[in-house]
């Protein structure tokens, strides 16, 4: 399997599967549909988080379905290769970031019946986001700049992410937050202040950073790499409040929306923690850690236990799908 995604609530769930597209409900292992678009390996897939909409890629096109049919709405050539995907939550706006042999990069933007516009860069973009209703959309670059744009194609601010490759983005639904890596650093940005391309903060976590996630009010941001460390950051500060090193390079993160889950992935091993306020301490813990049905699990608070297990289904659905991402062969 190449690439996966689910939506939000996980009723839906799309595959890319060497040279298929694949719809399943999480009901069932029968897909739903399946479609053979083309002779090459489909790479990056996304679903609105309404689970109506998917779009897809593989090598050099775009491809945009309706959950109710595997009849594509529409294909789109962009004329090099794309490495990331980005679509709205009720599926009315998506967005690509494309590499080209000569080293260029374009954002590429789309609503539901066919393309909009492109902004080129001066390096591949390496990583792409969009807001929830689609009025914004983010990308980092690898001429080492974070563009963000409105819906338009206008650019609003670049935000520079200093001299060393980027890696990964991510934003808050609302994009008021956006998280970038570069090399070993992480930068956040604040969209809604009067100069937003300059970050709130930037922090070395002392080696390469995989994968980027915030939680849906910006308060916290999680970020793991080749160093083979778990952080996790306050906005109000760029020195990690918890800190846990795991014995390979970690591939992909993700934290639940109110922030009080987080999880990380390494080839063999996934991490589930548990990250705590309360009026007077904060702590965090791990509360597992499995690999091929292992598990390593804190029994003192059952009510945490059980609402881990129920919140592991959907994290374990963005690990892997990050996983995929992250490991996605590079040209």
């Amino acid at each position: 399997m190449s690439s996966f995604c689910t939506r939000a609530l996980g009723s839906s769930v799309v595959a890319g599967s060497g040279l298929d597209v694949i719809l399943y409900n999480n009901t069932s292992a029968t897909p739903i549909w399946i479609d053979n678009p083309s002779i090459n390996q489909v790479g990056d897939i996304k679903i609105s988080s309404d689970g109506n909409y998917i779009i897809s890629e593989d090598y050099h096109t775009i491809r945009f379905y309706h959950r109710s049919s595997s009849n594509r709405l529409w294909n789109y050539d962009a004329g090099e290769s794309m490495w990331s995907l980005a679509i709205s939550e009720n599926g009315n706006y998506s967005v690509a970031g494309t590499a080209s042999l000569t080293d260029t990069g374009k954002i590429i933007f789309f609503n539901k019946t066919d393309f909009l516009w492109e902004y080129q860069t001066n390096g591949y973009i390496e990583d792409v986001v969009i807001s929830t209703d689609g009025n914004f959309i983010a990308g980092v670059s690898r001429d080492n700049y974070l563009y963000f744009l409105n819906k338009s194609g206008s650019s609003l601010w670049n935000g520079s992410l200093g001299v060393t490759e980027v890696c990964a983005a991510t934003m808050t639904p609302d994009a008021e937050y956006i998280v970038a890596s570069s090399d070993s650093n992480v930068y956040l940005f604040n969209s809604s202040i009067t100069d937003p391309k300059l970050p709130l903060w930037s922090k070395n976590v002392g080696g390469w950073v995989n994968s980027l996630d915030i939680t849906d009010n910006g308060e916290y941001i999680v970020s793991g790499g080749k160093n083979k460390k778990v952080h996790l950051f306050s906005k109000s500060s760029p020195e990690p409040i918890f800190e846990f090193s795991v014995e390979s390079s970690i591939r992909s993160v993700a934290i639940s929306p109110n922030g009080k889950y987080f999880a990380a992935a390494t080839n063999d091993y996934i991490y589930l923690f548990h990250n705590e306020t309360t009026t007077n301490s904060f702590y965090n813990r791990l509360i597992l850690s499995e690999n091929s049905g292992d598990s390593d699990r804190e029994k003192n608070k059952s009510e945490t236990i059980s609402f881990g297990y129920y919140f592991l289904v959907l994290i374990i659905g963005a690990i892997f799908y990050l996983t995929i991402k992250t490991n996605k062969k590079k040209i």
